[in-house]
Order: C-alpha cells, then structure tokens, then sequence
C-alpha cells in the first residue's frame, strides 16, 4: 500500500511540522528476556538448545571402601527456529504534491525521501514491536489470523489452553495469586530469576487492590506479589488472548532467538526508478521462541 491521502486537505500554508502520534506500547518480552530470560543472536535457521540435570544425593559413608553410586546425570535438547517476518511499503511521494506536505519535499521531480520520513519510519517500528509481542505469546500456527500463524508462542508451546489452573478462590485477586504462588515448588519459586507474568492490566488492578486495602504502595506501581518478596512483570503480550492468564516461572526458562539484536527497529529504505520513483521502506527480520523445560512452568487463569 501507499499514502493514503484522502485526510489529507488541498494545500494551504502549514507552520507545524509535528505529527500526533496514535498511543503506542512497547515489546516488554523481548526486553524482559534480554534482561533476564534467554535471549539468541546470530541464529540463521534452527539452534540446539542443550539441557542439562543431575541428581545430589547423599548417604552416610559405609565401612571401608564401599560406594553407593545413586546419582544420575541427565542430558537433553530442545531447538529453537527462527522464522523470517517481513513489512513492506510502497510510497510514491508525488502524492504528497497537492497536499500541504508539498512544503517539505525537495527541489525537482525526482523525490528520493521526504522531510517526515523518520516519523513514518519510528512510527512503524512501534507497532511492529507491539506486533512481535503479540506473536511471542499468542503465535498460533493453526491460527486462521494472518498476523498470528508465523510460529506457536509461549502460550501455545506451554499448552496453556489445556494446562491452566484455575485460581484458588479469594476476595481479592492478590490473595488469589498468594495461595496460587503457595502450591509452587520451593525448589521453584527461591531461585532469584523467578518472575509471576501477568497483564499490565491485571498488574494494575492488584495495585489498585492494595491501596484500598490501606497497605503501603509505591507511587510507580505494584512491582511485587504484596506479602512476597516475588516480582511481578506485566506485559503486553498478555492482552493478545482471551482468557487472562498468570505464569509462574524462572524468567530463564525463556528463549527468545533472532539473528541481528538490532533487526527489529531496522528499516531498509530503496529508491526504485523501475517503478516510476516509489521509495520501498521495509522492515525484515527474524524471530523465534522456545521453552526449555516446561516442566518447572505454572500457569494460572482467572
């Protein structure tokens, strides 16, 4: 597609050059997991993730020489695959020369950019940021969406549909997430990368849940299960299904993989004569997802 021009009027002197942007969020996923998960550069195709266990137990020594070889080793694989996403757009922006844009266009015929070019081009690395993090959680590839077929996600790679517990009942969704957090393994839920995943928006409402409740809350947001010492990590990604899920897991368990660490907010700019002038601006980059033991993951609806 090209400009759509239609809102646009006739020319007429224009003095301001800002465009108001439409509210717009973040990919929190891929951050949370370059923070904390695990997350895979230079990876072209498919990569071997590598797992390792092993057992620790102990026995009293017996007389002499005698051992008791009980503990086992462990080894095993799961793959990651990355899959090849692509946004194209076709601009001819001689279609901006009736329109009070025509201000900002450079001299002569032949345009090869435009003044707000940078706009246009953040503009759409934002919703594709937003995109991807739909993708990374609700990716389906039995989805008949177009947007949500490319890979399974982590919702899908958890069979979250059929695994999800239903909250223990309470009065507040807080005390719901309490006695939840209570039937995780302590072997779990002590390790320091261990997170509880939420909606922002559910996030939010157990903020608003403690502050009626006359307990103390920090003026930027509820960051912990109140009465815990867990973090609590609302994304976005979590709004691109129905039913409103809470996954409780070590953050490193959370493979995300790409090839360039740059490739989502990259856009290739071309100025093709061929097509009489348009300027193709395209945005191409891979992306994938793996749990690497799905076994220590807990997953909750309301």
């Amino acid at each position: 597609m090209s400009f759509q021009i239609e809102g646009l009027p006739n020319h007429v002197t224009a003095n301001s050059r800002d465009f108001v942007y439409r509210s717009l969020s973040e990919s929190d996923t891929i951050k949370f997991i370059q923070e904390n998960g695990t997350f895979l550069v230079n990876v072209k195709n498919e990569e071997q993730i590598n797992l390792l266990d092993t057992t620790a137990v102990v026995r009293k020594t017996t007389k002499g020489c005698g051992r008791q070889p009980l503990n086992t080793t462990e080894l095993g694989a799961v793959n990651i695959k990355v899959h090849t996403l692509q946004s194209d757009q076709n601009l001819c922006i001689a279609d901006l020369e009736t329109t009070y844009q025509n201000q900002w266009l450079q001299s002569g015929s032949n345009y090869t950019s435009f003044d707000f070019i940078d706009s246009v081009t953040n503009l759409r690395a934002d919703k594709l940021a937003l995109s991807n993090e739909a993708l990374i959680w609700a990716g389906d590839t039995e989805s008949i969406d177009p947007d949500m077929m490319h890979f399974d996600g982590f919702f899908k790679l958890m069979d979250a549909e059929n695994k999800a517990v239903t909250l223990p009942e309470a009065d507040k969704l807080y005390k719901r997430l309490q006695l939840a957090l209570a039937t995780i393994p302590n072997a779990i839920k002590r390790q320091q990368d261990f997170v509880i995943l939420l909606s922002k928006g559910n996030q939010d409402a157990m903020g608003i849940e403690v502050s009626n409740d006359n307990y103390f809350k920090a003026e930027d947001g509820i960051t912990h299960l109140h009465g815990t010492t867990k973090r609590l990590k609302g994304v976005e990604g979590f709004d691109a299904v129905d039913t409103e899920y809470f996954v409780m897991a070590r953050a490193s368990n959370f493979y995300v993989a790409t090839d360039m660490e740059n490739e989502f907010n990259s856009v290739n700019l071309f100025h093709s004569q061929e097509t009489g002038g348009n300027l193709y601006l395209d945005f191409k980059w891979k992306l994938g997802v793996q749990i690497a033991r799905p076994e220590e993951i807990y997953i909750f609806k309301k």
